[in-house]
């Protein structure tokens, strides 16, 4: 239920960018316990990687995707920047919804 409640949130058109990135990686977070039978507050971009067995250019992407997450969350903000482009709530969105078995 939770990865669900968040893909239709990520869905959304309007979402602060702390919001937003926070959602996305708790995403891949619950994607990614849900199919090595883990806890998903240990999984880190590097397991959902190897979970998934994702190419250079999507392990890169969710890389950047759990860094800009951190940043916010240690940070308070996106330096300077409060939205998500929306190519990059479409890198992001076709990340999360390629994560399947």
């Amino acid at each position: 239920h939770e990865a669900a409640d968040l893909m239709r949130k990520l869905r959304r058109e309007k979402s602060d960018s702390k919001e937003y990135y926070a959602d996305a990686s708790r995403a891949v977070q619950v994607k990614t316990a849900l199919m090595t039978n883990s806890d998903p507050n240990v999984v880190d971009a590097e397991a959902a990687a190897r979970a998934f067995r994702l190419d250079e250019g999507r392990q890169a992407t969710l890389r950047q995707l759990f860094e800009r997450s951190d940043e916010i969350r240690y940070s308070g903000s996106a330096n300077g920047f409060d939205g998500v482009s929306p190519e990059s709530q479409r890198e992001i969105m076709d990340l999360i919804e390629s994560l399947h078995a």
